[in-house]
């Protein structure tokens, strides 16, 4: 939590920067997801939805810095 403390709020974000600053907040907070995911007292159909939202984001954090280095605003395809 403490990078998103000196970000600055004011400017508009682009899609890179949307990206990184969620995949900073999920890794803080993938503990919590793996535990909620995990509890019996939860309803089966949203102990799968939590895994399935953590998969996804895992999926995405696996290929973010890909996605990040070869992202060029404005560039031609």
């Amino acid at each position: 939590m403490q990078e998103t403390e000196h970000e600055n709020t004011l400017l508009p974000e682009t899609p890179v920067e949307r990206l990184q600053r969620v995949l900073r907040l999920y890794r803080s907070i993938k503990p919590l997801l793996t535990l909620l995911g995990n509890l019996p007292i939860l309803p089966s159909s949203w102990r799968a939805s939590v895994l399935i939202f953590t998969q996804a984001l895992d999926a995405l954090l696996a290929v973010g810095p890909s996605i990040t280095a070869g992202f060029k605003a404005g560039r031609d395809l």
